[in-house]
């Protein structure tokens, strides 16, 4: 991810801080605002691994496995890229 800082609506934070961010909220049991989070990081750059895995674990846990499959593919291909 980019050490570029960004602005998230609030103080300007590194897509880095952003992702830990929205992995915090996951584990918090916020999940709106991870997922929240995740598109708003998807918005200022496509297809970073970290978001779309997370968004992916997201996906899994409520049930969506066609979504999680989608998501854990793409940031595989980023990944490997």
């Amino acid at each position: 991810m980019s050490g570029t800082p960004t602005s998230f609506d609030g103080p300007q934070i590194t897509m880095s801080e952003a992702v830990t961010l929205a992995y915090t909220h996951w584990s918090s049991g916020q999940a709106q605002q991870a997922e929240q989070l995740c598109q708003r990081i998807l918005d200022k750059r496509p297809q970073p691994p970290d978001a779309l895995h997370l968004l992916g674990l997201m996906a899994h846990t409520f049930g969506r496995p066609d979504l999680a499959v989608r998501q854990a593919y793409q940031a595989l291909r980023v990944t490997e890229a």
